[in-house]
């Protein structure tokens, strides 16, 4: 019988020498569990595939690609080397913290019936870190985000189950936005995805208000690929086209609506932010 780990975390990788070391290195040092490691290369030109051959560790796999295809056909080709039956999925300048891997092996192990899990990220603005509270920590609630048409899942703190993920026909590889987003969108059903309430990754935050385009690119995606879950088309991305969900929500009038939504959330969510870093500062000067 060939040898298999417990689980296997994959990652997409470009342009990210100045993150790449940290990252790697954080999923190395898991304990608890066998693992491996598995980096798709895509297309850098900066010297992360250098920076990567530094890493002497035979549980570490490298797939170096000559040209840029994706986040989502990175992530499936490295799947597709990885041979565990637990996936975790890692970004290229996120650090997973101690013990991450076993609490979704745990997780995995308690709930059968489930195919995914994931934790909460510990969200990295400047110099300052802040517990996320953007994702549920119930199953009802996921269910229900996923029911409205929204993510719930913390795809930088989640992992899943091999099996699931090929009987989705796995990320849609002409998507390069919110392709997490479709892929649990496919694949979710009542219970899938269980939260786990334990900080699991220091997560590179884009921060409170994000920049337009990445909410636009973010919510055009997000519209399109609920509606093609909705239609009922099909669960495999292969055989059903974005291009047509994504012309109906890319249109003029719902470029200005969402204009207007952005310059409204943004400034709520500027506000919440102040907010929460003045409770933050507040509680460090008691603990002193």
């Amino acid at each position: 019988m060939s040898y298999r780990p417990d689980v296997a975390a994959v990652m997409s990788a470009h342009n990210a020498v100045g993150t790449i070391i940290p990252a790697v290195q954080s999923l190395l040092d898991q304990t608890e569990v066998s693992l491996e490691v598995v980096v798709f290369d895509d297309g850098s030109t900066d010297g992360t595939d250098v920076a990567l051959r530094s890493v002497a560790d035979p549980r570490l796999r490298v797939i170096r690609s000559p040209q840029n295809l994706g986040r989502s056909v990175g992530r499936d080709r490295a799947i597709r080397a990885a041979t565990a039956d637990v996936v975790a999925i890692a970004d290229a300048d996120d650090v997973s913290l101690a013990g991450r891997l076993a609490a979704h092996v745990r997780q995995l192990r308690r709930s059968p019936d489930a195919v995914g899990t994931f934790g909460r990220l510990v969200e990295r603005r400047g110099s300052r870190s802040i517990l996320s509270d953007r994702f549920p920590s119930a199953t009802a609630s996921v269910d229900a985000m996923f029911a409205r048409g929204q993510m719930p899942v913390a795809h930088p703190a989640c992992a899943f189950r091999r099996a699931w993920y090929f009987g989705t026909g796995g990320y849609d590889p002409d998507i390069r936005w919110c392709e997490d987003y479709d892929l649990f969108a496919r694949g979710w059903f009542p219970g899938a995805f269980v939260p786990d309430p334990t900080p699991l990754v220091a997560y590179a935050s884009p921060g409170a208000v994000w920049p337009w385009r990445y909410w636009w690119e973010n919510e055009r995606h997000r519209r399109a690929i609920t509606a093609r879950v909705r239609s009922g088309a099909t669960s495999d991305a292969r055989t059903s086209s974005i291009a047509p969900y994504l012309r109906a929500a890319s249109t003029p009038p719902r470029h200005a609506a969402e204009v207007l939504r952005y310059v409204a959330i943004s400034a709520r969510d500027a506000a919440r932010e102040r907010r929460r870093i003045q409770r933050s500062i507040e509680e460090e000067s008691r603990k002193r």
